[in-house]
């Protein structure tokens, strides 16, 4: 068996595009990951002024864990543009 039928859409898609559900018979979900999606997108709409106060709550219930994400986000990213930049430097001197 390649494909699946997805429950909510009803197409026949291949197993690539659903997600895990270790629960599930053949560990696959039952819906499609655009399908699964576009429901997330609708429940966050439906629900966008909730989900901002939750995450505005967390941050605040959580400061220590923001600051210390930050502080690895932005060491991530320098670094990367530091390699970045020292891979076109090393590009433009080969070249």
């Amino acid at each position: 068996m390649t494909t699946k039928q997805c429950k909510k859409c009803g197409e026949s898609k291949d197993l690539s595009l659903f997600g895990r559900q270790q629960a599930a018979k053949d560990g696959l979900k039952n819906e499609c990951k655009a399908c699964v999606k576009l429901s997330n997108q609708k429940r966050y709409e439906k629900n966008k002024e909730k989900h901002k106060e939750s995450v505005k709550n967390w941050q605040a219930e959580n400061h220590d864990k923001v600051l210390e994400y930050k502080k690895n986000y932005n060491r991530r990213v320098r670094s990367s543009v530091i390699t970045d930049d020292a891979d076109q430097k090393a590009l433009r001197e080969e070249g």
